[in-house]
């Protein structure tokens, strides 16, 4: 069976990503907090997305979580926020930040992530909103070799290539360094 596979942040990035998942035949979970987020994510609902109101039912209802959003601020607010992540994941979900973060935070969130059960990547982005909606972005990782080879398919179907840069945070750092 598919591993259904939850998004938080549907803006530029996440929603060609979003698409590409949905399209390959995964299940998928959308966090919608709006009118305006069901009504950019239409096309993504009429092919059967689920859409859920908080990260923490985007939590409990996926095995893969790609969170997007703009940096570390906004994804503390959706990991330790009421109704956050950690209200809801499940053990063996992998958490995964494509978000560009600052690599202590990084290190800060897969910590709180791991003492619920939960598994962590940083996989930092490097390609424009253009690449997203063609499957083509890049994606510099960071964490356990194993958990990354157990949610590449997902990769695969939006990234063009995929780099294991180390443990986690090294995402984060080369996408630091390479800027």
């Amino acid at each position: 069976m598919a591993k259904t596979v939850g998004f938080i942040g549907l803006g530029m990035m996440g929603r060609g990503m979003a698409k590409h998942v949905l399209g390959s035949g995964y299940p998928v979970a959308l966090l919608l907090r709006s009118k305006e987020d069901e009504v950019r994510c239409a096309d993504l609902l009429a092919g059967g997305a689920r859409p859920l109101k908080t990260a923490a039912e985007v939590a409990a209802a996926a095995d893969i979580v790609i969170i997007c959003v703009t940096g570390s601020p906004q994804v503390e607010d959706v990991v330790f926020a009421d109704h956050g992540l950690l209200q809801g994941i499940k053990p063996e979900c992998v958490v995964v930040d494509c978000s560009t973060s600052l690599p202590d935070s990084t290190r800060r969130v897969a910590a709180a992530i791991a003492t619920r059960g939960g598994l962590f990547l940083d996989a930092a982005m490097t390609g424009t909103p253009k690449d997203a909606d063609e499957g083509k972005i890049n994606l510099l990782v960071g964490g356990d070799p194993a958990v990354l080879a157990s949610v590449r398919p997902v990769f695969e179907t939006f990234a063009k290539n995929i780099y294991d840069c180390g443990a986690v945070g090294s995402g984060h750092t080369t996408k630091l360094l390479h800027q």
